[in-house]
């Protein structure tokens, strides 16, 4: 058990200053799991964010057609309001 004189001299007393570390040698960054993991979790988000963007652009240029066989499209069992229209009939 320490006594309390030892605790208080070992508080007061100096704190032994760290090594420095030699400049001239190089450490690898190392990663903790979880931000690497952020990392590429963000990574795949920005990909995915410029695959939209570029889809859009070429959405909005007209630059895709899609071809569709006219046999492949089922009719719709809803009466198309537009087809008895005043204004398609003049």
């Amino acid at each position: 058990m320490m006594k309390r004189r030892d605790a208080l001299k070992e508080m007061l007393a100096p704190i032994a200053e760290r090594p420095v570390p030699d400049p001239h040698v190089s450490r690898v960054p190392v990663k903790p799991g979880a931000l690497k993991s952020m990392g590429l979790s963000l990574q795949n988000l920005s990909d995915e964010a410029e695959k939209a963007h570029a889809l859009r652009e070429r959405i909005e240029t007209g630059e895709v057609v899609v071809e569709i066989d006219p046999q492949s499209i089922v009719p719709s069992f809803l009466r198309d309001r537009l087809a008895n229209s005043p204004l398609l009939m003049s």
